[in-house]
């Protein structure tokens, strides 16, 4: 049976090391796959929609508002994703199994930008997630923590409802 693999991508190294990867070791022949990218919302998009902060430092909007990106970041997000969808494609994949995404986060956080991530899976009924990860230290994560901020990828392993596979570069010598 088909699963529904979705691949978060933007245009980092190693998010796309971990697109290559997925292709060639996640992606059974028959699934569809999932491609998407998140979006921050354009300076003048925040203040449209009343993105504010709260006491605790959190990103707010009011409910059913869905902030806009930037048009010059939107034309760009859809070449990196028929980029990733040729990558993918290369690989084995039929064209007519890769969809396309392109999302915009409520704000500029990585709670926002996870939350879409979680999101767009859950909506898309995926099995199984792939993003890549940058790696911080545990010193940085702690300092990340204390300042009440986390990474995208702490924030999707928490909420996501599906299996997420967080691929890493291995370190280089």
């Amino acid at each position: 049976m088909p699963r529904k693999v979705c691949i978060a991508v933007d245009p980092s190294q190693t998010s796309q090391n971990a697109l290559q990867w997925a292709a060639r070791t996640v992606v059974n022949p028959g699934d569809e796959v999932r491609l998407f990218t998140v979006l921050h919302p354009s300076p003048d998009s925040e203040l449209r929609s009343g993105v504010g902060t709260t006491a605790g430092g959190a990103r707010t909007a009011p409910i059913g508002v869905k902030p806009e990106a930037d048009e010059v970041d939107i034309r760009k997000a859809q070449d990196l994703l028929q980029d990733c969808k040729q990558k993918v494609v290369a690989q084995g994949v039929a064209p007519e199994a890769v969809a396309t995404d392109t999302l915009v986060a409520v704000a500029n956080s990585a709670a926002d930008t996870g939350r879409e991530i979680t999101t767009h899976a859950d909506a898309c009924g995926c099995e199984s997630l792939v993003m890549g990860s940058r790696g911080l230290g545990l010193s940085k994560k702690a300092l990340m923590t204390m300042l009440g901020v986390g990474s995208v990828s702490d924030y999707v392993l928490k909420h996501a409802p599906c299996n997420v596979v967080l691929y890493k570069d291995k370190p280089t010598a």
